[in-house]
């Protein structure tokens, strides 16, 4: 349907921006590396009030399957590594604060 579309001759002055089945296939592995984050945010927003006691463990999660998807698909490396670089600078500055061990604290659960 797309390629008929952009053959129709009224369509010649956008034709040049047609997709090339390498942009195609660009398009679905950001789809694919994206899902990790948006079933991440989808975790939290299904809760009434979220927590920050929830996030951190989110965050895990998402790093895990970040990892998880380059290992099983490397030509997706270098993109979900951009990600994991900024990941990692998040974690550093969350490391940073007590934040976290607070909110644990204040929600119930302690740390022995």
């Amino acid at each position: 349907a797309i390629d008929l579309f952009f053959d129709s001759p009224t369509q010649h002055s956008i034709s040049k921006f047609k997709l090339s089945p390498m942009d195609w296939q660009f398009l679905q592995d950001v789809e694919v590396i994206l899902e990790a984050p948006h079933a991440v945010q989808q975790s939290m927003l299904g809760e009434s009030t979220p927590m920050l006691s929830g996030t951190y463990p989110a965050f895990e999660t998402l790093i895990e399957r970040w990892n998880s998807l380059a290992d099983h698909i490397p030509y997706c490396d270098p993109l979900v590594q951009i990600g994991l670089t900024w990941a990692d600078k998040y974690d550093d500055r969350l490391g940073a604060t007590n934040a976290y061990a607070v909110a644990m604290r204040e929600s119930g659960i302690f740390f022995k």
